[in-house]
């Protein structure tokens, strides 16, 4: 699983929110539960078909 821009206290301030957001596709703060979702996803029988793929959470990084 790869994520890019998560919410973390260097980047919490103003401007790297703001440098996070221009390069996103979607306008929406890329946070903590947004990982855990996609991990309990990849742990439930739902993901079962899926065999050596990366999962990639963020937010449509351009």
């Amino acid at each position: 699983m790869s994520d890019n821009g998560q919410t973390t206290p260097l980047v919490a301030r103003e401007a790297g929110k703001r440098a996070i957001k221009e390069g996103q596709c979607i306008d929406a703060e890329l946070l903590p539960v947004h990982l855990a979702r996609a991990v309990l996803f990849l742990a439930s029988d739902d993901s079962s078909m899926m065999t050596a793929q990366e999962v990639v959470i963020d937010g449509g990084w351009a």
